[in-house]
């Protein structure tokens, strides 16, 4: 059994003083609370009401520190505790950066990261970074095997739809051997995506919880 506490890097947690989420951090580190989690909105339309699961927890208007940044911080005040995203919305994210940007959070805590991530809920977040929302499944799955590719192999090559690159060189390569990676998805008739990632992370053939 494992215990995960999600700190609250948004609204007032979010606000004038936010060095108390590091206080947190490391008395949870202390305490052994195997592992942080951070969530995501790179930005926020008006429409918080086409939230699904309950209450949105803050206004459109409401602060939300970005999350690889808040678990770099977390990472400098504790020496133990497992650093995770539950979520970070992937697709909004150039894949490059984001595999440059994980590794070398991932070496600088040690090996100590869990990428959970997932493809939000909000077209305004797409349409405003440029991103086809109809399209954020696809980009989601394209955008990991390009991030596992940049992780694996000096050097690296990869040819999606939309994200490719060949004999390109990504260093350093993550501390662990093989960084988890944890899909989010809701599990639905309809949803057919979700369901194939699900069935492939619960398939012990495919080792970890990813592709």
């Amino acid at each position: 059994m494992q215990l995960s506490l999600g700190l609250p890097n948004f609204g007032p947690w979010a606000g004038p003083d936010p060095h108390t989420l590091l206080d947190l951090a490391a008395a949870a580190d202390t305490a052994g609370v195997d592992r942080l989690v951070v969530s995501d909105h790179v930005l926020l339309g008006r429409h918080i009401d086409a939230y699904r699961w309950g209450r949105f927890p803050t206004p459109p208007d409401g602060p939300w520190l970005e999350p690889l940044a808040c678990l770099t911080a977390f990472a400098a005040v504790t020496s133990r505790v497992r650093l995770s995203t539950g979520i970070l919305i992937a697709p909004l994210r150039p894949a490059t950066v984001l595999a440059k940007t994980v590794a070398t959070l991932d070496v600088l805590s040690g090996g100590r990261v869990d990428l959970g991530v997932g493809v939000g809920w909000q077209r305004e977040e797409y349409d405003a970074t440029g991103v086809d929302f109809s399209r954020r499944g696809d980009l989601l799955d394209q955008t990991i095997a390009a991030c596992r590719a940049l992780w694996t192999t000096l050097p690296a090559s990869y040819d999606g739809e939309g994200i490719g690159f060949r004999d390109v060189y990504c260093s350093p390569l993550p501390a662990q051997a093989r960084l988890p990676v944890w899909f989010s998805g809701t599990l639905t008739d309809r949803n057919r995506v979700a369901r194939r990632r699900a069935r492939r992370r619960m398939d012990p053939h495919h080792g970890r919880v990813d592709r």
